[in-house]
């Protein structure tokens, strides 16, 4: 079970990464990361998001397909699921490319919330990423996500951690076989799985810590199952989309 220990979230220079790959899908109770964000539709736990501006939240496009925005609402500083400040959905920009020249490519979506949030150990936002991150490292994916293929979202925040897994790697045959769209995605986990996120992870982020700072380098996107051999997880290429992130910014801080 969830332990019920809240960890504020960590400073970099003091993060220890866990690198042990027999731990369950799900990981272990997470820090409380302030920058976490939980959306639901009609009430029920939909995706996790990552706030990356007072008023805007970075989640997965997918999130989104053939749903009426209006039912949506986002929650932000909460640890635990159904908790946090609640916020209305004004606005959501699916990615332009989305599912177009490839399956859940550029899996990326922005949300503006109301009210924007105000800036606490509770609740503040990460970085966008300057460069791509290096292959192997060690990063860390947190979320409300089911802790096996059958199972039911998380109670409370959890967190795992995996290293990124070269994207040529991820795409050869003992993995994916051709399915990675190279542009837009990367791929964090270990060959022999165990370590994965899973449904209700999708939207969150993919947390790397760069010189000194955490950054968003992936949005939670797709897989085969959770934590199967062979199928690490994928994610949405925070890099790839930062042009396309930025110039929505503008527009949406404006409105």
């Amino acid at each position: 079970m969830a332990s019920s220990s809240v960890k504020n979230a960590p400073n970099l220079d003091d993060f220890e990464f866990e690198n042990d790959e027999n731990r369950l899908i799900g990981g272990s109770s997470s820090h409380m990361w302030p920058w976490m964000v939980q959306l639901t539709y009609n009430g029920r736990h939909k995706c996790g998001g990552v706030l990356i501006d007072k008023e805007i939240v970075l989640t997965a496009a997918h999130c989104f397909k053939n749903l009426n925005p209006d039912n949506f609402k986002a929650l932000t500083g909460g640890y635990w699921i159904h908790t946090g400040r609640p916020h209305k959905v004004v606005q959501v920009k699916m990615h332009a490319l989305y599912n177009i020249f490839w399956a859940q490519s550029y899996d990326i979506a922005l949300v503006k919330i109301w009210p924007p949030i105000e800036i606490s150990n509770r609740t503040s936002t990460i970085c966008l990423p300057k460069f791509n991150v290096p292959d192997r490292q060690i990063c860390v994916v947190a979320g409300w996500g089911a802790l096996g293929e059958e199972g039911s979202v998380s109670p409370n925040l959890r967190e795992i951690h995996v290293p990124i897994m070269p994207i040529f790697e991820c795409n050869n045959d003992q993995h994916y076989g051709g399915r990675i769209h190279l542009l837009s995605m990367i791929c964090a986990g270990y060959s022999q799985g165990k370590v994965d996120s899973c449904h209700g992870d999708s939207g969150g982020p993919l947390m790397c810590g760069i010189d000194g700072r955490w950054e968003v380098h992936g949005i939670v996107s797709w897989g085969v199952g959770c934590g199967r051999r062979g199928f690490p997880g994928v994610y949405a290429s925070v890099s790839a989309a930062k042009p396309w992130i930025e110039l929505e910014m503008i527009g949406m801080r404006s409105l």
